[in-house]
């Protein structure tokens, strides 16, 4: 699982029609169109912080 980060607040998401390429779409927080780029990879099922 891929999670992406916005660049312009930080917002976490996961995109599944990504596939790791950098993207261009509205973040909820900013709500204005933003560069996402990837924060971290995740290949287990799940995630714990």
């Amino acid at each position: 699982m891929t999670y992406y980060e916005c660049e312009a607040c930080g917002q976490l998401a996961d995109f599944a029609d990504a596939h790791g390429r950098p993207l261009h779409r509205e973040c909820p927080v900013c709500e204005e169109q933003s560069v996402w780029k990837t924060a971290f990879t995740d290949e287990r099922t799940g995630v714990s912080f």
